[in-house]
């Protein structure tokens, strides 16, 4: 038997059960839907719809057709949209902004579908979209499945503004009305600036001390963070200041990498840390590193080590505290042991400028 001999025994066969497998639509329905939702003209980008048939459909024979049809809005004509028929190509609606893909299932595919897309959506696109599948099932009766889906393309309406009159703006006397408010605020100024000068001229009003307004200054920006250039050969040595000798920040200069100082550009409270990675060589002890203004200690950092053996430690420690212009804070070494501090990201100092 030919393709041929076998394609007229499919139509006799559709011709002769379509009453009966009308009549016997069984309860199975296509899975048919469009996305988005909401489809807006000029804004949604691509229209899609897809028809599947049910994974619970077991009596398909044959597969003939699967195909998507729509009608307008006000149901004046139909149109074929797409059309993928048994063994032949895909059929679909001249139109660029239209694209589709179908397949009829086989021992290899569990469903048919039929998949449509068109971008850019426009107002004409709206209408009704019919999915229908006809197929043969086992005693080669016609068998029908049909799904509806209802797409609205909404067209945004261009607002249009009423032409403001002279009679409804004053458009004229503007800028005698913004001169009055600058020249008012400038009044307004002015009295402000004698009230405050009046107010520093005097010491004593009522018996009561009027002392000067206090000002921000917000020119004095220091920040810095320095750590070793290099991860080995940093030796540990006791009552010595540590050089950090790489900066990685120096907003403000105030960090001094020859000698490991950081000295106050201006009067105010400052926030400082050190962390510092100790290696000592099986030698008991410990290693402290503390945090002097001018000689004097503010907090330290410490490890300690019991012989004979290597020993890896890590200690951190930070403060807040007031600082005068001009005064230098830096780490110093207290240690009864010896080796090396572990550099580059490992031991660090760093510290900023909080407010006055």
């Amino acid at each position: 038997m030919n393709f041929t001999t076998f394609l007229c025994i499919v139509c006799l066969c559709l011709a002769l059960s379509l009453s009966e497998g009308r009549r016997h639509r069984r309860e199975a329905s296509l899975n048919f839907k469009s996305s988005p939702k909401l489809v807006v003209e000029g804004v949604t980008q691509e229209l899609k719809l897809e028809c599947n048939t049910p994974s619970s459909l077991s009596d398909v024979f044959i597969p003939i057709v699967i195909r998507i049809e729509k009608t307008d809005v006000n149901d004046s004509s139909t149109v074929s949209v797409a059309t993928q028929i048994l063994s032949r190509d895909l059929v679909a609606v001249e139109d660029s902004r239209i694209r589709a893909e179908g397949k009829l299932q086989s021992k290899s595919e569990e469903v048919s579908s039929l998949v449509i897309q068109i971008e850019k959506p426009q107002v004409n696109d709206s209408g009704k979209y019919t999915c229908t599948f006809d197929y043969l099932d086992f005693k080669f009766q016609t068998r029908t499945l049909t799904k509806s889906a209802n797409v609205t393309v909404v067209e945004i309406t261009p607002v249009s503004l009423l032409p403001v009159s002279d009679e409804q703006c004053d458009c004229k006397n503007i800028w005698v009305e913004i001169n009055t408010i600058k020249e008012s605020h400038s009044k307004d100024m002015e009295l402000l600036k004698q009230s405050i000068q009046a107010l520093e001229k005097s010491s004593q009003v009522g018996g009561a001390v009027i002392a000067s307004p206090q000002v921000y200054d917000d020119s004095c920006k220091a920040a810095f963070s320095a750590r070793f250039a290099r991860r080995d050969g940093n030796p540990i040595v006791s009552e010595s200041v540590i050089v950090f000798d790489a900066v990685t920040t120096n907003k403000g200069e105030a960090y001094d990498v020859k000698n490991g100082e950081f000295t106050a550009p201006c009067s105010g409270q400052y926030f400082f840390t050190v962390t510092l990675r100790t290696h000592q060589d099986l030698d008991s002890g410990y290693v402290d590193g503390v945090l002097q203004v001018d000689g004097q200690e503010l907090a330290r950092t410490s490890v300690h080590l019991d012989a004979p053996i290597e020993n890896m430690e890590t200690s951190t420690n930070g403060l807040v505290v007031k600082l005068e212009k001009g005064q230098k804070i830096s780490v110093v070494t207290k240690t009864s042991s010896s080796g090396s501090f572990i550099g580059e990201s490992y031991s660090i100092f760093s510290g900023f400028f909080l407010f006055p």
